[in-house]
């Protein structure tokens, strides 16, 4: 155990603490975390900040940044609307409405956001029908899995993969590569927890 390790290991310590307690944003906590260790001498400035010059970070900042856009414009609400005033509302044909609406939405910004957005929503309509709230909630959040698996936007991991096989000297992946699986990953999807998700 040398004072460097020892020194890390604090601060790993503290930082769960201020996280679990929720005394500063993440970012905040990953942005001292960094700046503390660049100003200790265990990591090089270049070495601490290095993340900052990664495509992907970017990508993702940019792809948080489409997804503020599209919630702020009015369109998730427009959509959320036309599910709550929807006339049929048998809980299957329901639960197939959210997760086909979770999944599209999904893959054009980050399934986290989609799932935040329909949770009200999802909340809401399960009242008005009288149905337990979880028999909707975790089917359209794995409707938004499946959904954002179709685009390489729809989720940070695709946006990773692709930054690692640039970096590896490969051509990294198009937008619509994944698109086929993705599709029909979710059709198959929403088809089997429609029909087998009340027995789950």
């Amino acid at each position: 155990m040398t004072p460097q390790i020892a020194f890390v290991l604090i601060l790993l310590v503290a930082a769960l603490i201020v996280l679990a307690k929720e005394f500063l944003p993440i970012e905040q906590v990953a942005l001292l975390l960094a700046a503390t260790l660049a100003a200790s001498g265990i990591l090089s400035p270049d070495a601490a900040f290095q993340g900052f010059a990664s495509e992907t970070v970017v990508m993702l900042a940019c792809v948080m940044v489409l997804s503020r856009r599209l919630t702020d414009s009015g369109l998730l609400s427009r959509i959320s609307a036309r599910l709550r005033n929807r006339d049929d509302l048998r809980p299957r044909s329901m639960l197939a409405s959210l997760m086909a609406a979770s999944a599209g939405l999904s893959s054009v910004i980050t399934n986290t956001s989609t799932t935040a957005v329909l949770i009200p929503v999802v909340l809401e309509i399960a009242h008005r029908i009288k149905v337990h709230p979880g028999r909707f909630l975790m089917p359209v959040a794995f409707a938004s899995m499946m959904g954002g698996s179709a685009t390489l936007i729809g989720t940070s991991t695709n946006l990773a993969a692709s930054g690692v096989m640039s970096r590896l000297g490969l051509a990294p992946f198009g937008v619509f590569e994944f698109a086929l699986v993705g599709i029909t990953v979710s059709i198959a999807g929403i088809g089997m927890l429609t029909l087998l998700g009340p027995w789950l």
